[in-house]
């Protein structure tokens, strides 16, 4: 992914340089792209990129779904 657009469009993405994952700060090597962070990084606690518009998505499609189930 680009240098610098990956965090942003990430589900665990806080604002100011952190996220979930980095609560004190995402690390240099993943916030300007050196480091795919898909892949894991030393103390991220297993917490990975989600792309938040992929979540988004898949959100929309549950709740058109269960508008269809419950109209009948």
């Amino acid at each position: 992914m680009p240098v610098g657009l990956q965090c942003p469009d990430c589900l665990h993405y806080r604002g100011d340089f952190k996220c979930e994952a980095f609560p004190e700060g995402i690390p240099e090597e993943i916030y300007t792209g050196e480091h795919d962070h898909t892949l894991g990084f030393k103390g991220d606690n297993g917490i990975r990129f989600e792309s938040l518009e992929k979540f988004m998505e898949k959100e929309l499609q549950k709740e058109k779904i269960y508008i269809t189930q419950t109209r009948g």
